[in-house]
């Protein structure tokens, strides 16, 4: 059972985290200063030991930035802390990249992505992390990785982002579609997906090639046609090939 105290720290940790998750740093910074639950020592340790609590249990979308300044504000990486000062980084970005797929995000997602070499607009990275998320559609996946460029960008998000499996469970990312595409942009090994998409892109191209032969032989045909009788006689056989055609329908 909790006790009052930690009810109420419990309840000051969610407040906190909440504000935090979708404050800008600046206006997130005053808002700490002048939290009144904040002011005294004994009630800021206790709190700060709650705000982590609530983070950790499961990893908590929240931006990075303002993670810094809750880390400065509860000292939490200090010298005499039991958290290691090299882990600030890695929850930093931890919790920033699952802030960062989170709805309303999207305009962030877009500059975190974007790169002067392979500009990204809000469109597309709405529909990057749509790919990445629930629930799993394989078949529409393989006939997204036919598009050119289309596997190279989505390799190039796994790896900005950072994706590890235990990341991956949050929502609203879905670990089956994460798992495809890592299969999918995966230039090493050898897998199922991949030969699913090298198996569709040469019946595509099979069909493709089919579809060209028979419009050529058809044209030749016709002109043929046209040269051997004429162009009154060729016109006069296709106006009553249609007509007849039509009767019998």
């Amino acid at each position: 059972m909790m006790s009052d105290m930690q009810k109420d720290s419990a309840a000051v940790a969610q407040w906190i985290v909440d504000e935090g998750s979708r404050a800008e740093p600046d206006c997130f910074e005053r808002w700490l200063q002048q939290c009144p639950e904040l002011r005294s020592m004994h009630d800021t340790c206790t709190i700060g030991v709650a705000v982590w609590a609530h983070l950790m249990t499961p990893y908590t979308p929240f931006r990075g930035e303002n993670f810094e300044l809750l880390a400065d504000h509860f000292a939490w990486f200090d010298m005499d802390n039991i958290r290691e000062a090299y882990d600030r980084d890695a929850y930093r970005r931890d919790f920033h990249r699952l802030w960062l797929v989170q709805p309303h995000n999207e305009v962030a997602l877009t500059h975190f992505l974007h790169r002067q070499e392979a500009p990204v607009t809000l469109p597309e990275a709405r529909a990057r992390i749509r790919r990445l998320t629930g629930p799993s559609r394989p078949l529409r996946s393989l006939w997204d990785a036919l598009l050119p460029r289309r596997v190279a960008d989505m390799r190039d998000t796994l790896h900005m982002l950072e994706l590890t499996s235990a990341l991956s469970r949050l929502p609203p990312l879905d670990p089956a579609q994460i798992s495809l595409w890592r299969a999918l942009t995966d230039r090493r090994h050898v897998n199922r997906p991949r030969i699913h998409l090298a198996m569709l892109r040469g019946l595509l191209s099979a069909l493709t090639v089919l579809a060209v032969a028979a419009l050529v032989a058809m044209a030749f045909d016709l002109d043929t046609m046209g040269h051997a009788t004429g162009p009154a006689a060729f016109s006069s056989q296709v106006f009553s090939s249609g007509g007849y055609a039509a009767v019998r329908r």
